[in-house]
């Protein structure tokens, strides 16, 4: 597994890249209505009514009186206009908001882009650096065990000491145990790479043995560009800028609203 294919399998499947995406879409298509708050509202109702009635009356003089079938209709239908003609700017307000939702949307899914794919490369060479030390520790081991061994002929022959032999095995158990402990700990990083990938638990991989550098990066255009292109300083503005005009919006309302109305 290279770490461009963790990178597209992340970006492809991530479950808060998907999401966001779904909320740029709906940004987007409420900003499609944008207008509509300038517009008249014009609605319409009808009512049909049925009336069917029968009547039993009985008279002071004893007389009673039956009728059947009484039946009355009642049609109703209304038309109403209303037009908010001046409300202190406030829907051009709202108007100008939606459209920096968009924005806000667009940013949000580069943010998260960017901390995914920033995650998947992190958690990559990781797991390459516990490998490399794995190595390590598996020479060490090798010594160890060849150290054990030495100690057991020069026990056999006279020329040794037993605790020599002892500290050996002990250096060697101490080692195993190490190793045992870094490859859980490589299989838990696999685990968190699953998860960033959206791949399956039992998904199995090996990963590069070696992590590239640049020796170029110079630290003045590195701040340079993060405070011109940093996706998170961006939404933070973004949001600023949406805040502002929020407080547009409660301003016009201190103005008074004329509407236009008929039916």
């Amino acid at each position: 597994l290279t770490v461009e294919q963790a990178v597209a399998a992340a970006v492809e499947n991530n479950y808060d890249i998907q999401l966001l995406r779904n909320d740029s879409v709906l940004a987007a298509l409420n900003n499609s209505y944008a207008y509509a708050a300038l517009l008249p509202r014009l609605n319409a109702t009808t009512g049909l009514i049925f009336n069917n009635n029968n009547t039993k009356q009985r008279l002071a003089d004893g007389r009673e009186r039956k009728q059947g079938g009484i039946r009355s209709n009642n049609i109703a239908a209304s038309v109403n206009l209303n037009w908010t003609v001046f409300d202190g700017l406030k829907m051009f307000a709202t108007r100008d908001k939606l459209a920096e939702f968009v924005t806000l949307g667009e940013l949000n899914i580069k943010n998260q882009l960017v901390n995914t794919v920033s995650e998947v490369i992190k958690t990559y060479y990781s797991i390459v650096r516990q490998k490399q030390q794995l190595i390590a520790m598996e020479e060490q081991m090798n010594l160890n065990d060849e150290r054990v061994t030495q100690a057991q002929k020069k026990l056999s022959v006279g020329l040794g000491a037993k605790p020599e032999l002892l500290q050996a095995k002990v250096d060697l158990n101490a080692q195993i145990a190490a190793k045992l402990k870094q490859q859980t700990l490589i299989e838990q990083l696999k685990e968190q790479l699953n998860l960033l990938m959206v791949m399956a638990r039992e998904t199995r991989y090996e990963v590069e043995d070696s992590i590239p550098f640049r020796n170029d990066v110079m630290v003045a255009d590195v701040l340079m560009a993060a405070e011109q292109n940093n996706p998170e300083l961006q939404v933070a503005r973004q949001n600023i800028k949406i805040a502002q005009i929020t407080l547009r919006e409660r301003k016009a309302e201190k103005f008074p609203i004329v509407s236009f109305n008929s039916a």
